[in-house]
């Protein structure tokens, strides 16, 4: 199955490699020219050595670097959701959440995902958290070499168990974003609890078609262009939406 939605997504691919190369090379620029604004900061307009005031510009333009390539991505995975439904994609789909009314929306969920993905990253490790506390005191308190080792080995079975559990439940919300793209929801609920109903049995397609691309990601670094590794993996992402979202509405049906 992983590989039948990776052919489907390559060759929903053919002839817009250019087309996505120049949005990956915009969003790339819009990131560095942000950064730069950094630079101007610090000779133009900061004063004094004010800790706070520092920290809050540098959050700020981090939250605003961060939204600016949220908006470019759901803008990008709008583009090959239509592509991959069929429904007529548009070059202008590409920059529509870049639109302030729209961003306004984009933005108040890409920080509702965010917050629960945290939330559920930092439920997932906490239990590792916790006994590597237990193995640092342990450690200064002296403790025998059997003890520190048993310690050890605790950590190291959590920290997989919570890798483990977290996967899960980010891939519980794999469709999240692409029924907010639909708008084929009225509520941020009702788009977290579908996506966790089509996913009920399809997280381990997901995980391994996500694995299948390590190998393409590994050579763009050596070989390939990662234009064109980037827009193969989120158009058989947006393949693989798709297909998980149809199959759910005719069960439903």
């Amino acid at each position: 199955m992983a590989a039948k939605l990776r052919i489907k997504g390559r060759i929903l691919l053919v002839g817009n490699e250019g087309l996505m190369h120049l949005v990956l090379a915009t969003g790339v620029m819009l990131i560095l020219c942000i950064n730069f604004s950094v630079l101007t900061y610090e000779l133009f307009i900061k004063k004094g050595d004010n800790t706070l005031v520092d920290f809050t510009v540098s959050l700020f333009l981090f939250l605003f670097s961060r939204g600016i390539c949220w908006l470019i991505h759901l803008g990008v995975d709008r583009f090959f959701l239509r592509r991959s439904q069929q429904a007529g994609e548009r070059a202008a789909d590409l920059f529509r959440y870049l639109n302030p009314v729209r961003a306004a929306g984009a933005l108040a969920f890409g920080a509702v995902l965010s917050s629960l993905k945290l939330f559920y990253l930092l439920l997932s490790f906490l239990p590792f958290g916790a006994m590597l506390y237990i193995l640092y005191y342990s450690a200064v308190r002296g403790v025998s070499v059997l003890v520190a080792a048993s310690l050890a080995a605790g950590c190291v079975l959590l920290f997989i168990s919570g890798a483990v559990f977290y996967t899960s439940i980010s891939a519980s919300l794999f469709t999240a974003k692409y029924h907010y793209i639909c708008g084929d929801c009225i509520s941020f609920r009702q788009i977290f609890s579908s996506s966790v109903q089509e996913m009920k049995h399809r997280k381990s397609l997901l995980i391994k078609l996500k694995l299948s691309f390590r190998g393409w990601f590994l050579l763009s670094l050596l070989v390939f262009p990662i234009g064109y590794v980037w827009s193969y993996y989120n158009q058989t992402l947006a393949v693989a939406a798709a297909e998980f979202m149809s199959h759910a509405y005719l069960q439903d049906g």
